[in-house]
């Protein structure tokens, strides 16, 4: 029955499309692995300046000889400049994890000397190496699923049903949302985005365990089969979590009802195949308890013209060097407008939820969803969600 009322109350659009073009946005900086100092180590002089240090031989840089303690990958090298380290006034920082390391820190490739180090303490102990977990800026692993925002503007209005514009894959414009309820596999992907957990540190097939936090405004669905508990209703305004670890959408044999998926997976390679809806050979199917839905309904309540607010954490368990994916159905390409608190936004749509992205996300909001209220387009706000990856961590 919750399927049929879903049906009944989808209203079918009479506006004419305006063409816009929508964006996904994302950010990609810097890594935020920790370099640790090196202490200071035992006897050395460094006479040489700036000269380029060799990880492997006798420890000779080319502006003069540094006799001492250290030892790098491939033979003894120490004095002010192990690779990628420093030496200001003779005091050793110890190796990078991008380095030659001095004695205690892990080796790695070659860098560049000491700078112009007069004579003094030589190369430290304990370099940092690479790990592969990360804490607030994790863009140095999983690229722009750090800081992304998926978005959806209406191009116009009828009701409380926004019309869909332009679709996107990875954050490049593809083409106008078709409608594709009718076919054998109930859909085509409206809006996909991949990221490949690989970076500096990542063992392939290590476990990770990866920390999201989600904000922004969804439409819930009713999904079937999953493994989730659906979140307590506690009224309109509320933020929630609308977390659905295995859900699918419904045969043709259990109802029709495909409008407003939202998934993401995990897959040892790039994939938009999403169990039970759409073509089933975009990529391998996930596996099962690699796949979860964002926006199943709260408990005692069905699929109607509603928004909610999203506003929670999740970790997953992510393998190294495998994919994680964001794929997005709307197979009658009409969203439900955002209207905040109001019981039908076709009728009642006197205001709209705001809800701004935690302030110490890393990289920051884009201001798009910065701006509140966001998703804004055709007169009406959208829905939206943002994605900051908070923490990956070795398992």
């Amino acid at each position: 029955m919750e399927y049929l009322e879903r049906l009944l109350m989808k209203r079918a659009l009479t506006a004419t499309f305006a063409f816009s073009l929508v964006a996904m946005l994302g950010a990609a900086c810097s890594a935020n692995d920790t370099i640790t100092p090196g202490s200071a180590g035992s006897s050395g002089t460094a006479t040489g300046s700036s000269g380029s240090g060799a990880v492997s031989g006798s420890g000779t840089t080319s502006g003069g000889t540094n006799p001492g303690a250290g030892t790098s990958s491939g033979g003894s090298q120490t004095g002010v400049s192990g690779s990628g380290g420093s030496a200001m006034g003779g005091s050793a920082m110890g190796g990078s994890a991008m380095g030659g390391s001095a004695t205690g820190g892990a080796s790695g490739s070659a860098g560049t000397g000491g700078a112009s180090g007069s004579a003094g303490t030589g190369g430290g102990t304990g370099g940092g190496a690479a790990t592969g977990e990360c804490t607030g800026d994790c863009t140095a692993v999983l690229g722009k699923a750090d800081g992304w925002v998926n978005s959806d503007p209406p191009i116009g209005v009828v009701g409380s049903d926004g019309t869909q514009g332009v679709g996107a894959k990875d954050g490049v414009a593809t083409t106008m949302c078709v409608a594709s309820e009718g076919r054998p596999d109930h859909g085509i992907a409206f809006k996909e985005a991949h990221w490949q957990l690989k970076g500096p540190g990542i063992v392939k097939d290590q476990n990770y365990a990866v920390t999201f936090h989600f904000t922004g405004v969804l439409e819930c669905k009713v999904y079937i089969h999953g493994n989730c508990t659906r979140a307590a209703n506690n009224g309109r305004a509320a933020k929630y979590n609308l977390w659905c670890p295995g859900g699918m959408d419904p045969t043709t044999a259990e109802m029709a009802n495909h409008w407003n998926t939202v998934m993401v997976s995990v897959t040892p390679t790039s994939s938009t195949t999403t169990p039970n809806i759409g073509p089933q050979n975009l990529g391998p199917l996930p596996a099962a308890g690699n796949w979860w839905m964002l926006n199943e309904c709260p408990l005692n309540t069905i699929e109607t013209h509603q928004t909610w607010l999203i506003d929670n954490d999740q970790t997953i368990t992510v393998p190294g060097e495998s994919w994680i994916n964001f794929v997005e159905f709307d197979t009658n390409c009409k969203e439900i407008i955002n209207c905040g608190s109001s019981t039908d936004s076709g009728t009642t749509c006197g205001e709209h939820f705001s809800i701004s992205p935690p302030g110490d996300a890393i990289p920051a909001a884009p201001g798009s969803v910065t701006t509140q209220p966001a998703a804004a387009g055709g007169g009406a706000f959208g829905q939206w969600l943002f994605f900051d990856v908070k923490s990956v961590k070795k398992m």
